[in-house]
């Protein structure tokens, strides 16, 4: 219950911050770990959450993250091949946008909004996963890696970091 003008104000305020928040998208096909994460992050981000690589490009084809963490194995998209859907779906949204708004289309400002951070998450281990990302033929990198043993301090310091690069 809301008390006073104090308390109006101060729901005001958190409203109004609510809006200003950065928004990450979490896809991992474990919903435990969606919803650990989900739980340290959801105070200071509005949080997205996608047990399936299908159902997240589907999200992404109408909405925007900030931040997206992206679990490096998946049964039905495994993470390379995500990274490689994100990064083709937000170079064709923002051309679609241009074309669409009489502008001409560069490549400038197709890959500069393709510039969303996806981190990968994953329970492999260091030297396991440099090797998974010298291997992909792709030719894409993840902006990162966390691993899914990062305790909540650090994956905060971590999610910020992210955020401001």
């Amino acid at each position: 219950m809301i008390s006073g003008t104090s308390g109006i104000r101060d729901l005001i305020n958190k409203l109004e911050n609510r809006e200003e928040q950065k928004r990450i998208l979490i896809i991992d096909d474990d919903p435990g770990y969606i919803s650990l994460l989900r739980g340290w992050l959801k105070d200071d981000y509005k949080v997205f959450m996608s047990t399936s690589g299908e159902t997240a490009l589907e999200w992404l084809s109408g909405n925007n993250a900030d931040l997206i963490l992206l679990d490096y194995e998946m049964p039905d998209i495994n993470g390379p091949q995500m990274l490689k859907k994100i990064k083709e779906l937000k170079t064709a949204d923002a051309a679609g946008k241009n074309s669409s708004s009489g502008g001409s289309v560069s490549e400038d400002t197709a890959v500069s909004s393709s510039k969303t951070p996806v981190v990968y998450i994953t329970g492999n281990d260091a030297d396991e996963m440099e090797e998974n990302i010298r291997a992909d033929k792709s030719g894409l990198e993840p902006d990162g890696c966390i691993y899914k043993t990062t305790g909540r301090d650090e994956m905060l310091k971590l999610v910020s970091s992210y955020l401001k690069s």
